[in-house]
């Protein structure tokens, strides 16, 4: 027992010379500061770049919806120059599509041409 206390006493010696000491705090230090970087400066950074990310992200959709933007401002444009011609358009249209009567008119004309290349 007694050869167990003294070897115990010898390393609490070694363990309090400035040595054993500074070797002690920087190796505390490293573990600290290591905590540190992992839960406060990660975290940031992840965020950081995510952010930057999302603003490349949005600087490209900001550019196609100014595109969009512009097409239908133009398009507008366009309709302002024809508005007065607008009527034309109404009136070429009939009141009520006779959309079977067209259908119709085109079978029977395919039988005629049919019936004529086939004689």
């Amino acid at each position: 027992m007694k050869k167990s206390s003294s070897t115990i006493k010898e390393l609490l010696k070694q363990f309090s010379s400035k040595k054993a000491r500074d070797y002690g705090s920087l190796a505390l230090f490293f573990i600290i500061f290591s905590t540190f970087i992992i839960f406060a400066i990660r975290p940031s950074l992840t965020t950081a770049l995510t952010l930057a990310q999302k603003q490349k992200d949005l600087v490209k959709l900001d550019s196609e919806y100014e595109s969009i933007v512009s097409s239908v401002v133009s398009n507008q444009a366009q309709l302002e120059n024809v508005r007065d011609q607008l009527y034309l358009l109404a009136d070429a249209m009939p009141n009520s599509p006779q959309i079977n009567t067209l259908i119709k008119d085109i079978e029977n004309e395919d039988k005629q041409i049919r019936s004529l290349s086939i004689m």
